[in-house]
């Protein structure tokens, strides 16, 4: 994790305001760190608990730097071995970078996340988390916090006596109406991706990894 004071700082340029202003309360350690970002836990002064994404200070530099020599390597692979021309590895950095600049856009996640609660408004076992817009910028983004246990933690799911299977099939159902009815699904669905809500409800955070389908792609999945 990147230290309070970085996190800070990188709030109140993007927001323009002290910290002590935008939130009544704001958890210094964080509740996730990740390659791009992190998360931490706050409270508006409305009362409402958020979770507060801010994207690493520095980041894009480094993975401009990164890519620079993914791109140098795949270039030697294509033109040293045969796999590598069949493989495309240029085309796999290529793509590699589009999704990963996307990813450091967190206006570009909001919107993702509001996408997914329009396509899930009429399912009531999905529950997508609200965004915040007045608090939310470039590399920051504020969201409704969700109570929970991630998926994979099945022991703590019994415990709060929710059958794991039923999960398993809301999880199911939930990327199935995403590649076959919306053409829209959430790229990244690992387990802490995947919160198991009191009630038993899922909820899917993180979306900073989204795709698309076309018709005839739904349609070959669906045939499949």
């Amino acid at each position: 994790p990147i230290s309070f004071h970085d996190v800070k700082s990188v709030i109140e340029r993007e927001l323009k305001r002290p910290l002590h202003e935008i939130f009544a309360e704001f958890r210094e350690e964080c509740l996730a760190a990740a390659s791009v970002g992190q998360v931490h836990r706050a409270r508006l002064f409305t009362g409402e608990e958020v979770a507060v994404k801010i994207i690493r200070p520095g980041i894009e530099k480094k993975i401009r730097e990164d890519i620079q020599l993914m791109f140098a390597l795949a270039e030697r692979i294509e033109r040293s071995f045969e796999l590598g021309r069949v493989l495309g590895a240029l085309n796999l950095v290529k793509e590699f970078e589009r999704i990963i600049f996307r990813e450091l856009d967190m206006l570009i996640e909001a919107g993702n996340i509001e996408k997914f609660a329009i396509n899930f408004k009429k399912v009531d076992e999905i529950y997508i988390p609200q965004v915040y817009w007045d608090y939310t910028s470039k590399s920051v983004l504020v969201m409704e916090h969700i109570d929970g246990v991630k998926m994979d933690e099945v022991e703590k799911i019994k415990a709060a006596g929710i059958d794991p299977k039923e999960v398993a099939m809301i999880g199911l159902r939930s990327f199935s109406r995403q590649l076959m009815e919306f053409g829209y699904f959430h790229a990244d669905p690992h387990p802490g991706n995947t919160i198991v809500m009191p009630d038993g409800r899922v909820s899917l955070v993180d979306f900073g990894i989204t795709g698309y389908l076309d018709e005839e792609s739904m349609r070959q999945i669906a045939n499949l």
